[in-house]
């Protein structure tokens, strides 16, 4: 496990017809060492796809997407990571490209991680653990109250990889629960 800048979140529930589309604006601070978007669609639902777009320049780019289909049924669930995103703004598309007919429910989420907003402070040993393991450690959440308006704090911690021979990445930032 391992430190983050606090997140600001906004999240949305909505309802997609087959094919269609809903675009999100995001506006990056100066600073920001990631942003991340997560559409999930519950389960036996159609597929909802992720595509993150940087307008920071001229034009917008595509920058990433998240568009795979999950075999067992299970919910659906597209995640984008950007690291290190240019200040400025970027473009969320949740697509409905599901192949079956009829509306999908989407739950979704982008949060900007950026030290203005506070820290999420965590030690944690690196050690080797099984894929599925499970352990334990203790944050300690700071907000600095200045988040961007309509956004709400989002406390997490990352999951830091190191492949052998490898440089280390975060997998993915895990919200924090009140225990």
């Amino acid at each position: 496990a391992v430190s983050l800048p606090m997140g600001a979140e906004r999240a949305e529930s909505f309802t997609l017809a087959r094919g269609a589309q809903r675009v999100f604006s995001v506006q990056v601070p100066p600073g920001t060492p990631m942003l991340m978007a997560r559409a999930r669609v519950s389960a036996g639902a159609a597929d909802a796809d992720v595509y993150v777009f940087d307008c920071t320049g001229k034009e917008c780019v595509a920058a990433r997407a998240d568009g795979d289909a999950v075999p067992d049924g299970s919910p659906e669930e597209e995640v984008v990571l950007v690291r290190s995103p240019a200040a400025g703004r970027w473009m969320i598309v949740v697509d409905h490209a599901g192949s079956r007919d009829g509306d999908v429910t989407v739950t979704y989420h982008d949060v900007l991680f950026n030290p203005a907003f506070g820290a999420v402070n965590v030690v944690d040993q690196p050690a080797e653990r099984a894929s599925g393991a499970a352990w334990h450690t203790r944050a300690r959440v700071w907000s600095s109250g200045g988040l961007p308006e309509g956004r709400t704090p989002y406390p997490a911690i990352g999951v830091q990889l190191t492949p052998k021979g490898a440089d280390a990445h975060v997998l993915t930032p895990i919200v924090l629960r009140d225990r």
